[in-house]
């Protein structure tokens, strides 16, 4: 949950004019929670969803994600940003601040995803934006990560003994089934024209790669109307299509083997044995995933750490 609080942290561009159903103008300056002495209201829950949700629709996220995470946001919403305010108020206190230079550099990366500058303001302007909104959400984005990476981040560790432990205790997630690598042709059944015309087709593809001696990729090219397998394991293809292949020698072609919808043949590539890899070929992927467990927990504790030291009100959710 709270690795997702961070990501929603990370805004990007700026303020918009979407309106969410949450109030009505007279309720705006309505108090929904007191952060120490600060007061958040109905408009600032607003705006913090509209620049939520600017930030996810102009990064290119797909709606039904943004509307997922916009119902989210609705419920939990008023939590992340008393965490965001809480963060900036420390960031504050200890006389942390954004340098210019950064966030003019910020921009800068900004203005070059679109085409022109004067594109970048139009669409700025458009979402009833300025420049002082987005260097002011900029100012924050960077005062957070700094709290986040000093004091949380920087004290994050691995110990190479948790990793061992953690190998011995998972070993069946280090395994990789025995697999092929496989080239392919594939002819479909056309349903107007039976399935005859597709088995002459798939002869006369076979007939080319053993009697004419002519290459897979030609032949491939010329009849196949699907893409290559490629690499595949052990139990991930339906039976029948797994025993053809496994039963090929490397180099070998298969006969046209039918299935309900069409034809395939296949030229074994070579077999990769199962193989259960060592906790030093492991040692990377177990290190992620145990400094992002550890990462969360300390986040989480920090984070009501200073919820903890805090006055908070919510007066409703």
């Amino acid at each position: 949950m709270l690795q997702k609080t961070f990501k929603l942290l990370g805004f990007t561009i700026f303020l918009a004019i979407f309106a969410f159903p949450l109030c009505s103008n007279g309720y705006e300056d309505g108090i929904i929670a007191i952060v120490n002495n600060e007061l958040i209201t109905y408009k600032d829950f607003r705006d913090y969803l509209k620049k939520s949700y600017v930030d996810m629709a102009t990064s290119g996220a797909a709606k039904s994600a943004i509307s997922s995470k916009m119902q989210y946001l609705e419920k939990e919403g008023i939590h992340r940003l008393i965490e965001e305010k809480l963060i900036i108020s420390k960031a504050k206190i200890l006389g942390i601040e954004a340098r210019k230079e950064v966030i003019d550099k910020k921009i800068k990366e900004i203005i070059k995803r679109y085409p022109s500058k004067k594109y970048f303001m139009k669409t700025l302007l458009q979402y009833g934006g300025t420049l002082t909104d987005l260097r002011n959400k900029l100012s924050d984005q960077l005062l957070i990560q700094h709290m986040v990476d000093q004091e949380v981040r920087a004290k994050v560790h691995v110990n190479p003994k948790d990793v061992t432990e953690y190998y011995q205790n998972n070993k069946a997630n280090f395994h990789s089934n025995e697999s092929a690598e496989v080239d392919s042709i594939y002819i479909k059944f056309k349903e107007t024209e039976g399935k005859e015309p597709s088995r002459e087709k798939a002869k006369a593809a076979y007939r080319a790669l053993t009697e004419e001696g002519k290459e897979f990729w030609d032949v491939s090219t010329q009849y196949s109307e699907g893409t290559s397998l490629g690499k595949v394991e052990r139990d991930q293809l339906v039976p029948e299509i797994e025993k053809e292949i496994f039963s090929l020698k490397e180099g070998q072609i298969s006969l046209p083997f039918e299935i309900d919808k069409g034809i395939y043949i296949f030229r074994l590539k070579k077999i990769i044995p199962e193989k259960l890899y060592s906790v030093d070929e492991a040692n990377k992927e177990i290190t992620d995933i145990l400094y992002q467990k550890n990462y969360q927990q300390k986040l989480e504790e920090w984070l009501n750490t200073l919820k903890k030291n805090a006055y908070i009100e919510i007066k409703q959710e």
